[in-house]
């Protein structure tokens, strides 16, 4: 990369030594070399919430440090809502005159829909089973503070217009309070429920983040803050990406925003229904197309490498600075234990291996909320542990305990 300085010295040992016309031209060959690079250092540096909305699902820089990341980041530190659906004549769509803020209109059929409004199943990460588009939730720093991000990806099966997509959260369960009668399948709106609205014109080169909340009658827009500050989108700008099993540009769509500041922090136990829809314009009024099953949002974060303990016996901490928690639990007891880490099992190691889970039951304030199951699997001069966390947020549970020469984790 020819930075500053390459540049400065580049510049003075020129001026020593050649003509001026010479000069005059050498000066606009490194402006025009320099320019793009520039530009493409600046791109990279797009991270709001600490996530690469560059327009593709792969990592862009070595790791270690595993931030910022991406969709394919492994493990994947975030809360993940997965979406699938199909396409052709027995598509989940919506049928002829349902309007996106008006539900009363909205009658849900099987059927196929526009394929620019399409939403289909062409993003595989890592190898998996191709997907619709997914929504992750975590908390991340930013400036200095941690707040909560929601980002956000799509597919599409035409680039033949633009993408006007749609992320709908709401807190009525649709198999008791559904949208209509003609729209069971899909939650009627409360009070507070709120929309991601992701836009595209000019063929991806234009993208708008709008977010609104439902306030019992009509959609209220919400202050989201500039692009690259509260809110950052993007799409493929590339024909042919790793993990997209299309080939074209603006098939797929990514979007990182920062919650705390925008719509307000989600509290870690609220039960959300989340769906996917495409509409035919940009305006709110305009007619929905495609939608996809709703799911209940995830807030739990599953990382199984994230707990490891070596040596004799191992106590845990859990933090959280969401709830203010930070505990040190009692150390290894009895199975019959009711707090803390409970395992029957003393000493420094077996000469077999032998698995058992154990509970860790957490004192308040984070016992209503926070839980773990630990598996411990101990052999000769070892022994690893596993953690599942089940939380509506992203807790931090470390296990420690006193290390064994020769012992690994």
């Amino acid at each position: 990369m020819l930075t500053k300085t390459r540049f400065q010295r580049l510049w003075r040992l020129l001026a020593s030594t050649a003509p001026r016309p010479l000069l005059i031209i050498t000066a606009l060959l490194l402006l025009l070399i320099g320019l793009p690079l520039a530009n493409r250092a600046t791109f990279a540096g797009n991270t709001v919430g600490s996530f690469e909305i560059d327009g593709d699902l792969t990592v862009e820089h070595a790791v270690p440090p595993a931030e910022p990341i991406d969709w394919d980041s492994s493990p994947f530190p975030a809360a993940l809502t997965t979406f699938t659906d199909g396409t052709g004549p027995t598509d989940d769509i919506f049928g002829q005159g349902s309007k996106e803020d008006t539900q009363s209109t909205w009658n849900c059929v099987a059927g196929s829909a526009p394929p620019k409004d399409d939403i289909v199943n062409e993003i595989s990460i890592n190898g998996a089973s191709p997907i619709a588009g997914e929504i992750a939730v975590r908390f991340a720093p930013a400036g200095g503070v941690q707040k909560q991000f929601l980002y956000a990806n799509w597919s599409r099966l035409s680039n033949n217009g633009d993408a006007h997509i749609d992320y709908e959260f709401n807190q009525a369960d649709p198999s008791t309070t559904p949208a209509s009668p003609g729209c069971p399948q899909l939650p009627a709106r409360s009070p507070g429920d709120f929309l991601i609205s992701f836009d595209t014109q000019n063929g991806g080169g234009s993208i708008t983040l709008s977010a609104f909340t439902w306030n019992g009658s009509a959609f209220v827009p919400l202050s989201v803050g500039s692009q690259g500050n509260l809110w950052d989108a993007a799409v493929n700008t590339a024909a042919s990406i790793t993990g997209l099993t299309a080939t074209g540009t603006n098939l797929f769509g990514e979007l990182a925003l920062n919650v705390t500041d925008t719509i307000g922090e989600i509290p870690c136990n609220k039960v959300l229904f989340a769906s996917m829809k495409t509409r035919a314009s940009t305006s709110l009024s305009a007619e929905v197309k495609d939608r996809t099953k709703v799911k209940p949002l995830n807030f739990t974060v599953f990382n199984p490498a994230g707990a490891n303990a070596s040596g004799n016996a191992f106590a845990a901490r859990i933090q959280d600075t969401v709830l203010g928690i930070n505990q040190t639990l009692p150390a290894a007891t009895p199975a019959t234990c009711t707090q803390g880490v409970c395992s029957s099992q003393s000493g420094i190691g077996s000469t077999s291996n032998s698995n058992q889970v154990l509970n860790v039951a957490v004192p308040p304030p984070g016992g209503s909320v926070l839980q773990a199951n630990v598996l411990s699997a101990s052999s000769t001069n070892a022994r690893r542990a596993r953690a599942r966390l089940t939380r509506r947020q992203t807790p931090r549970l470390i296990l420690a305990s006193p290390s064994l020469p020769g012992s690994t984790s």
